[in-house]
């Protein structure tokens, strides 16, 4: 197994429990889908598996090591994360911004090696023309590849992205969803919180679906069953079937 996750707790300022004994396990090339409404958890749960947030209950295992005894440099080689777009953007170019992900590897400077990789990855996600142009002249969709190949280019075996599509239009959605499921297919285990429950649906190996910080659901997509997203959500919904995979529609009020 990839990765374990048992009895997670966290709370900022040992206040009220962000994370209450969240627990689950994901394989290799496997991508879950985090789920939940907004102040779910979903975030802070991400920025633990990430090794930015130190949980204070429960433990963390990749590849039965555990995470907490990690140095950050081993950890950086292990995991990729994304987090909102909303980060701040530094001036620079594609090519610089996507070989800062070879940190971890690199010395001093990065070498022959490091290059390839990132115009390997450059290549995969079709950032190539835009290479040499700075982050801050690209469109919202390119940033998020980007992002997503500074993250790929520290060859993870977990990746874990928050709201990858969050402000995309829906090409970019696709094109970015196409690619998270692409290295899903080359055994990368990923997690993506997300909003928007059709997309799980689609892409999705395995759902966590939290609830006030707690797990409410754990499994495949059948978990999203219409009586659990209303018990959650809050708004009654119908599902229906298009080309095999299931989809949610909001009841009319």
């Amino acid at each position: 197994m990839t990765l374990q996750v048992a009895s997670l707790g966290f709370s900022y300022n040992r206040g009220q429990p962000v994370l209450r004994d969240v627990s689950f396990t994901l394989a290799e090339g496997e991508l879950m889908a985090l789920l939940g409404p907004n102040g779910s958890g979903k975030s802070t749960l991400l920025k633990c598996l990430a090794g930015i947030l130190k949980p204070e209950q429960g433990h963390i295992m990749l590849h039965d090591a555990s995470l907490a005894e990690m140095s950050p440099r081993e950890r950086a080689r292990s995991i990729g994360y994304v987090p909102q777009q909303a980060e701040r953007v530094v001036p620079a170019t594609v090519f610089d911004t996507v070989l800062t992900g070879r940190r971890p590897y690199a010395a001093w400077a990065p070498g022959q090696g490091d290059l390839k990789v990132t115009a390997d990855v450059l290549s995969l996600l079709g950032l190539d023309d835009v290479s040499l142009r700075e982050v801050t002249e690209l469109s919202g969709g390119q940033r998020q590849k980007v992002f997503i190949a500074r993250a790929l280019v520290q060859q993870p075996s977990v990746l874990l992205l928050d709201e990858p599509t969050n402000n995309l239009d829906l090409r970019h959605q696709v094109e970015v969803m196409d690619i998270v499921a692409g290295q899903a297919s080359r055994g990368v285990a990923a997690i993506m919180a997300l909003h928007d429950i059709n997309t799980a649906l689609r892409y999705a190996d395995r759902i966590l679906l939290l609830h006030h910080g707690a797990v409410a659901a754990a499994g495949g997509p059948e978990v999203l069953t219409p009586e659990m997203i209303a018990n959650i959500y809050e708004v009654t919904v119908t599902m229906t079937e298009h080309g095999g995979v299931p989809v949610v529609m909001p009841d009319k009020r």
